[in-house]
């Protein structure tokens, strides 16, 4: 935490000046646009888990088991649900009456919930899965 002790602010740039009501749509509105662009980021990190997923499958001979197609086409489908998610939180967003533009928050959260299936259905690979969630920058899932 940073504490500014004795600093000048002007008024014009004081966002929330006492108005502690409007804090928590203010803090909505901030991660419904986080992941609206971390979110369709990661779309392309998914791109590469499932590749290396594959690769994965290919080197253990394993890639035409119908298991592992399966969980590679459900890896595929989840990826790319999270892309589209991505567009339509963009493109069905709407104008405020402040005239800036607000995305449908709705369709932001769904991309969130869609990565953290990506993830799920990758820890089933292999006896070590978290090469491939290295690969995402986060933890293992494995308890």
């Amino acid at each position: 935490m940073t504490v500014f002790d004795n600093v000048f602010v002007p008024n014009e740039r004081i966002f929330l000046n006492g108005e502690v009501g409007y804090s928590g749509r203010l803090v909505e509105r901030f991660a419904g646009y986080h992941r609206q662009s971390y979110d369709g980021c990661k779309v392309e990190v998914g791109d590469v888990l499932i590749g290396a997923t594959a690769l994965i499958a290919r080197m253990n001979g394993v890639e035409k088991a119908s298991h592992i197609r399966d969980k590679i086409v459900e890896m595929i489908r989840l990826n790319e649900t999270m892309f589209a998610c991505g567009i339509a939180c963009s493109a069905l967003g709407h104008k405020t009456p402040a005239g800036n533009y607000e995305i449908d928050m709705l369709l932001a959260n769904v991309t969130e919930i869609k990565k953290k299936d990506i993830l799920l259905v990758a820890r089933f690979f292999g006896p070590n899965p978290d090469i491939l969630l290295k690969l995402h920058g986060l933890p293992d899932l494995q308890p």
